[in-house]
C-alpha cells in the first residue's frame, strides 16, 4: 500500500508512508519527447503512445521531486534500461526494485499494520466496504460463480482471510514476495486449506483457461506498466470463466500520475483506468468508491470490469 498518502511529491515518506512536513524544490524536469527509436524500443510502446494521445499528453509527477510532461517521457525515463533487455536477468529495474521493496521487511513487516504502510486501522473499513461492493455485483450479475478466486498481490492473505474466503470455495494468493507469502498460513490458519499458494509477480502470472470466476487486485496494479497492464489482461480475460470479473481496488490520483519512486508504482486517474480498460477491449461493469477513510489518503475506487470478447461470447 505504499504511494497512498497525498503529499507533494519532494516531500519523502516515513517509512509508515506518511509524509513528513516541509516542501523541497523540484528535482528534476523530464520534457523532452523521447526520441522515436527509443521509445519504439520499447515493450509495448504502442500501448504508451496511443494512451498519451487519448489523454492529451498529460504530465505527472514522482515522489522523488521528477516532474513529467508526457507518458511516454516517463516511460521511457523509467524504462530505459528494458531497451537492453533490463538489469536484472532480463527484468526491467522497475520490477526488481518494487521486488526488493516489498521483500524488505524493514519496508512491510509480515503484519497487517506492515502491508497498510502503518495503517492497519482502516482494514476493517476497507474490508466492510469491499464487502458491500461484492454483495451488489452480485446483484448486478446473479451469475458470477462462487467455486474459485485468486487476490493477486495478496501479501500475507488479508483481503483472502477477511473476504473472499466467505464468498468462494477455494482461493489462490499470489504474491512475489516470498517472505510475505511464507507467512500467509499462519495468517490464514485453518482456512489455508482452501487456498493455493503462488509466488510470482503479476506480470508473469498466467493462470489455465476457464479457470476462474473472480480475480481480485488491491493497491498492486500499479506496479505493472501500462503495456504489461494490457497483456495481463489478455491472460486473465482467457483464464475467467463465462460469467467471470477482474476487481481492482485502486488509489487514484486526482489529475495526470503519481510515481512512487521507493517501491516503483503508479497512482492513475480514473480516466487514466478508463482509457487502460478500452487499450485492453475490456468494460466497467460496476464502480464504487471507498468511504470512511482518512483524509490525507488517495481516493480508492473500486473496478469491476470484464472482457469484451468473453462479455459478447456470454451474451
Amino acid at each position: 500500500m505504499s504511494g497512498y498518502v497525498r503529499s507533494s511529491p519532494a516531500e519523502p515518506k516515513t517509512p509508515a508512508g506518511d509524509a513528513r512536513s516541509g516542501a523541497g524544490a523540484v528535482a528534476e524536469i523530464i520534457s523532452d519527447d523521447p526520441p522515436e527509436a527509443e521509445l519504439g524500443s520499447l515493450p509495448g510502446a504502442d500501448v504508451i503512445r496511443g494512451l498519451d494521445a487519448e489523454m492529451q499528453r498529460r504530465g505527472g509527477e514522482s515522489t522523488a521531486g521528477t516532474e513529467y510532461q508526457s507518458l511516454s517521457a516517463m516511460w521511457q525515463h523509467q524504462l530505459g534500461d528494458a531497451i537492453n533487455g533490463g538489469a536484472d536477468g532480463g527484468q526491467p529495474q522497475w520490477y526488481s526494485k518494487a521486488f526488493d521493496y516489498w521483500n524488505d521487511e524493514a519496508n512491510c513487516p509480515p503484519t497487517v499494520d506492515g502491508v497498510l504502510g502503518g495503517y492497519g486501522h482502516v482494514s476493517g473499513v476497507d474490508l466492510g466496504s469491499s464487502r458491500m461492493f461484492l454483495r451488489d455485483l452480485r446483484t448486478a450479475l446473479p451469475h458470477l460463480g462462487r467455486a474459485d478466486a485468486v487476490e493477486c498481490g495478496a501479501g500475507i492473505g488479508r483481503v483472502v482471510k477477511g473476504l473472499l474466503l466467505d464468498h468462494f470455495e477455494k482461493v489462490e494468493l499470489v504474491e512475489q514476495s516470498p517472505r510475505l507469502l511464507e507467512a500467509a498460513p499462519g495468517y490464514l490458519g485453518p482456512w489455508a486449506r482452501r487456498c493455493t499458494f503462488t509466488c510470482l509477480g503479476m506480470q508473469d502470472y498466467s493462470p489455465e483457461a476457464e479457470s476462474l470466476d473472480l480475480v481480485w487486485i488491491q493497491w498492486a496494479i500499479g506496479h505493472l506498466t501500462d503495456p504489461d497492464v494490457v497483456t495481463f489482461l489478455g491472460r486473465m480475460g482467457a483464464a475467467l470463466r463465462e460469467h467471470g470479473v477482474l476487481v481492482l481496488k485502486e488509489n487514484c490520483a486526482e489529475e495526470g500520475f503519481v510515481v512512487d519512486s521507493e517501491d516503483s508504482s503508479i497512482i492513475r486517474t480514473k480516466e487514466y483506468f478508463y482509457r487502460l480498460f478500452d487499450a485492453a477491449d475490456w468494460e466497467l461493469v460496476y464502480e464504487a468508491q471507498q468511504e470512511c477513510f482518512p483524509e490525507e489518503l488517495y481516493p480508492v475506487f473500486m473496478f469491476a470490469i470484464r472482457s469484451k470478447i468473453r462479455a459478447t461470447a456470454g451474451s
